[in-house]
């Protein structure tokens, strides 16, 4: 059996770890931007799409996902 003491322990400890977790998470921003190089928007030119979009937004860049390809403009509308 818990008593009351430990279960303040507990309590207090969970809220540390929560706060912790949260205060060093590293933060994560999604932007969605038009990509005009639709060659590198094929499965088998990924590590190419990651290069270029590092290069061209000075941010880093740790996922691409496309969303959208419009043929007719050669762009594709990618979350990264």
């Amino acid at each position: 059996m818990i008593d009351g003491d430990n279960l303040k322990t507990n309590r207090f400890k969970a809220t540390a770890l929560r706060m912790k977790t949260t205060i060093l998470a590293p933060r994560i921003f999604e932007k969605k931007i038009i990509y005009e190089h639709i060659e590198n928007a094929k499965p088998d030119h990924y590590g190419e799409l990651m290069l270029d979009l590092c290069h061209r937004t000075g941010l880093e860049v740790i996922k691409a996902e496309i969303e959208d390809m419009d043929f007719l403009r050669d762009t594709a509308m990618i979350k990264i």
